[in-house]
């Protein structure tokens, strides 16, 4: 018995299709994954190679593995396989410029940061929330990529959290709001001053997360995400390059490489001879949208409040953000 294959018909699909066709969309898919991000090096006692990986992952606590992959293409790829050992330093929110140092490859990075070596020489970044120092124990041939799957010799832990990657940007991790809310109190809605009050934080976070989440419809109208207007919002300030909007940002390369790309055949951005990009007269009419949106959303969502609430609230918000 045969049967047909049928694609789902769940609403909210953004795009779908082969990745083979569009590796970029692929890419975009890939990204709704959130992972960490670390700095592996790997070192042969003259030569110190360090490069940003979110591809790190648990394998096997017994005996204890952990995995990564390296493009074929990348002029460290020889290096780290041939070296036979590496060390991994899992990075921790606050050091998303030493994320950047290590995204692409250039000399001298290891003296723009402290670090301690390790029992292999591999260098270990301080203020890194965990470290893995590992021998290597295999590597598999995976497409464009190769894996190589680490031995675990000696593994530390620090104090701190971790930098988070997602859909193009860079995050923290919190608590989700929803469970902030239950452990403060059983029910949002409560209008009680007592004991059964949800905090004040855990209402400053869910609420951020419930607006944020609604303009995503006002985004949408305009064709546009989260990224999109990010980058739009700062080339009303001034044109830049790639690198530039990247690191003011706090996303990944490849997603603004990839946004400004599609913003180009849109005729939002047009880009110099030396890779610098401006808004156009169309990309300045988004801008222009996306300011008018935001106004009328918060319009709607306050409408109702009386205006010496608003106010009170204001001068809390302002007073927290300045202690």
């Amino acid at each position: 018995m045969s049967t047909t294959y049928s694609p789902p018909t769940q609403t909210g699909i953004v795009e779908q299709g082969d990745p083979a066709d569009d590796p970029r969309a692929f890419r975009r898919a890939l990204g709704q994954f959130a992972t960490g991000v670390t700095v592996i090096s790997t070192s042969d006692g003259t030569q110190h190679v360090g490069m940003a990986v979110n591809s790190f992952a648990a394998v096997s606590l017994d005996p204890p593995l952990i995995s990564w992959s390296i493009r074929n293409e990348s002029r460290n790829r020889d290096t780290f396989v041939s070296n036979g050992h590496f060390a991994v330093s899992v990075l921790a929110d606050d050091q998303v410029d030493i994320s950047a140092l290590f995204g692409r490859p250039h000399e001298g990075q290891f003296e723009h940061v402290a670090w301690t070596a390790g029992i292999h020489g591999d260098r270990l970044l301080d203020q890194a929330i965990a470290h893995f120092e590992c021998t290597l124990e295999a590597t598999h041939e995976g497409g464009d990529h190769v894996i190589l799957v680490g031995r675990v010799k000696r593994c530390t832990r620090l104090d701190g959290a971790p930098l988070l990657f997602s859909q193009g940007q860079y995050g923290v991790a919190e608590a989700h709001p929803q469970v902030e809310l239950t452990s403060a109190a059983p029910s949002v809605k409560s209008s009680d001053a007592g004991e059964a009050a949800p905090l004040f934080t855990s209402l400053l976070k869910a609420t951020e997360q419930h607006m944020s989440s609604l303009f995503d419809e006002y985004r949408s109208r305009l064709d546009i995400n989260i990224v999109g207007s990010r980058i739009v919002n700062l080339l009303d300030t001034a044109p830049a390059s790639a690198e530039e909007l990247s690191e003011r940002a706090l996303l990944g390369e490849a997603a603004v490489e990839d946004t400004l790309g599609e913003f180009k055949s849109r005729g939002w951005v047009s880009e110099s001879a030396d890779k610098v990009f401006a808004l156009t007269e169309a990309g300045r009419s988004v801008r222009a949208d996306l300011l008018r949106s935001a106004q009328e959303f918060t319009s709607s969502r306050l409408k109702g409040i009386d205006p010496s609430d608003l106010e009170a609230a204001r001068r809390v918000l302002i007073r927290l953000l300045t202690s």
